[in-house]
């Protein structure tokens, strides 16, 4: 983790913890980004425009799951993983990375996505009882996946 990485990450956990509300211990989230960082810098640069209207587990995306198993996480911690590396990406000039990261049994992100207000505003109401996203929740999230895919200046960590 490089220094400029730091104190921007310093900045989002601020912001995550006083406005936001989250809980989240700082080393622990600090690391955890991270080290989810490279890996879904990986998956953009490896996908290309287009390929957001792929099938479902042939485009480059990981889930929640796999993602926390290789930072040493749990699938219920990673939105917080991902709004992190989001916050700091929104200072340096790049795109989120959140919407790499989709459901093992479904097309697309959890539905509580839907309510980070630096990603979307569809309309779409995060606690709606559907397993699916609408259409609209989907055309959504394809448009921001499709930014992570066309990006080719990203900042490391390290």
């Amino acid at each position: 983790m490089n220094d400029e990485w730091e104190e921007q990450f310093d900045e989002a956990y601020e912001e995550l913890t006083s406005i936001h509300d989250v809980t989240a211990q700082r080393d622990t989230l600090k690391q955890r980004a991270a080290d989810a960082h490279p890996i879904l810098i990986a998956l953009a640069q490896e996908g290309e425009p287009g390929d957001e209207e792929e099938p479902t587990r042939t485009r480059p995306t990981t889930e929640y799951g796999t993602l926390a198993n290789q930072i040493g996480s749990n699938a219920t911690y990673i939105w917080k993983v991902l709004v992190a590396i989001d916050k700091i990406g929104s200072r340096v000039g790049d795109p989120p990375v959140s919407p790499l990261v989709e459901r093992a049994s479904l097309v697309g992100p959890r539905h509580d996505y839907f309510g980070w207000d630096h990603l979307v505003d569809t309309g779409f109401e995060p606690d709606d009882d559907r397993a699916g996203l609408p259409d609209r929740a989907k055309r959504e999230w394809r448009k921001r996946l499709r930014e992570a895919y066309e990006h080719d200046e990203w900042h490391w960590t390290g």
